[in-house]
Order: C-alpha cells, then structure tokens, then sequence
C-alpha cells in the first residue's frame, strides 16, 4: 500500500527486468509479438514497448527513485484495484480485519492519471 521504494531493492529488480529482457531478445514468440506491436494504432496501448532493460528504467538511484514515486502516486490507486480476501472468518470479520490496511485507499476517489482499461478479447468460438 505504501511501498518503500529502497534504492537496493529497486537497483536489483531493474537487473532482474533487464535479465529476462535479455532473455526475451532470443525468443521468437516475444519477437512476432514486437512486430504486432509494431503495426499497431499509435495511439494504442498495445503498441507500447512492453519491458524494458537497464538503459531504459535506471539512469541513477534518485532519478529512478522519483520517476517510480511519480508513477505511484498518479496510478496506484482504488479505482485501479480489485481486492480479494480470503480467509475462514464471516464476511465481516474479514472486513474489518482488512479496513486498517486498505481503508486509506477508499478515502482516495480518484487516480490522478487517466485510468487504464483493459482490451477485451472475445475468441472467435463465440461467433461460430
């Protein structure tokens, strides 16, 4: 809910993104994916580039340190999150166990940044 963003922890995740975009490169499923991509809308979320690698997300700790910050204040938030809880108690002892945790996002109506919507795929059994 409220992540540390410890510059160690987000040096190593950045060499481990890096690790399987390398890994990535040698794929050929993930390579006609690029050319998909590549032929997509623009404007399209699709289009995107999808992973990234160290010269991509790390140029310095406190550079990377903002930008994740930036990107967590204006995406993380309610109306981007589902939340599951699972547990043995009735409904209301799970509620109320969780409030304290996830409480401070249901005070927060709105992200600041426009919300992502998901693409919807219907697969072509349903029209036959």
């Amino acid at each position: 809910i409220d992540p540390l963003l410890n510059p160690s922890s987000i040096e190593r995740e950045v060499h481990a993104v890096d690790s399987e975009h390398s890994k990535n490169l040698q794929s050929d499923v993930w390579r006609e994916e690029q050319v998909l991509k590549a032929q997509a809308q623009p404007s399209h979320p699709f289009s995107r580039f999808s992973t990234g690698n160290l010269q991509t997300l790390y140029r310095n700790a406190s550079d990377t340190i903002l930008r994740l910050k930036a990107l967590h204040q204006a995406f993380y938030c309610a109306e981007n999150m589902k939340l599951a809880i699972l547990g043995r108690e009735t409904i209301e002892e799970l509620l109320s166990s969780s409030m304290p945790f996830v409480g401070k996002f249901l005070e927060e109506a709105y992200c600041q940044a426009e919300s992502w919507r998901p693409l919807p795929i219907i697969p072509i059994l349903f029209y036959r």
